[in-house]
């Protein structure tokens, strides 16, 4: 029996991948696995030679479509992908990240009797380290445009959008290669409603081989620049100041960490004394932002 798509609209996943055969698989039975009626999924591999391919042959049938073959990028692949799809509701989910059982059930549920409307919503997170007894539970945060401006909060596996969002944004910047998603939120503001899901809809993994936490001055850069034309001169000035001073990070990890759990600003500081002169100087919550994009 086909899917109603008045109840089950059609749901567009991508997965880029190089070289991921250690993660693929899980991400990969992560949508398949909840057999959501209107799925259709594509897995865009750049050319792996790590038995990536492999992987993906075995779920073929059950893909939209498939390719592997250098690409100039992770933006340059999803873009293909989004060009061959016909979903009403469109996300990406990198090949080392993985949905929950209720992911796409709860995301068309949300926007029942909306998917003409340019919208974009987003859920929380459990982040986890590989091989480590540690990780956390991101919830959403409320939309904030100046905010969004100064870091990029929204987090990209458990975030979804629209056809009438990404066909009025446009597609991702394929100059970029680690800010693109950053940047196409920002392009979102002014043309689409955000809103946020209270509930979890993605595992985010961080691992030695973790795209994010590379890069090194290339992403940095990527970032500066993103702040340079947001015309953040302050916070472009204090991203760059952090960046020297990694004596002062795992403070600040350990303040953000206490913030996300509910401290007030001043209790967490209790916990970080090193931070004290920087207090003074800094709105704090200002400061992780910057960190965080670190």
């Amino acid at each position: 029996m086909a899917a109603d798509p008045a109840t089950n609209p059609r749901i567009t996943v991508v997965t880029p991948s190089f070289n991921q055969a250690a993660y693929i698989e899980a991400t990969i039975l992560s949508v398949l696995g909840q057999r959501y009626p209107n799925l259709e999924y594509f897995v865009y591999d750049g050319g792996s030679t790590d038995g990536s391919v492999e992987i993906i042959k075995r779920y073929a049938p059950e893909l939209a479509g498939w390719v592997s073959q250098k690409d100039e990028g992770q933006s340059d692949a999803i873009n293909r992908a989004f060009e061959r799809s016909t979903g009403d509701i469109l996300c990406w989910l990198n090949s080392d990240d993985l949905h929950w059982p209720h992911t796409l059930r709860e995301v068309a549920r949300s926007l029942a009797g909306r998917i003409d409307q340019p919208i974009v919503i987003s859920g929380g997170c459990i982040i986890f380290h590989e091989n480590e007894n540690r990780g956390g539970i991101l919830a959403p945060a409320p939309h904030d445009p100046e905010r969004l401006k100064r870091c990029d909060y929204v987090v990209q596996p458990s975030t979804f959008w629209t056809r009438a969002a990404w066909n009025q944004v446009g597609k991702l910047d394929q100059s970029q290669h680690y800010a693109f998603d950053w940047d196409w939120f920002l392009r979102a503001v002014p043309i689409c409603r955000f809103e946020t899901v209270p509930a979890i809809l993605s595992s985010y993994r961080i691992h030695s081989q973790h795209k994010s936490s590379g890069g090194e001055n290339k992403r940095r850069l990527e970032i500066e620049g993103v702040l340079g034309r947001m015309g953040q001169v302050e916070h472009l000035a204090l991203y760059r100041w952090l960046a020297r001073r990694e004596d002062l990070w795992p403070s600040l990890s350990r303040f953000g960490h206490l913030r996300r759990s509910g401290f007030p600003v001043f209790a967490a500081l209790g916990f970080a004394p090193r931070l004290w002169t920087v207090a003074a100087r800094h709105r704090m919550d200002d400061v992780v932002d910057a960190f965080n994009m670190l």
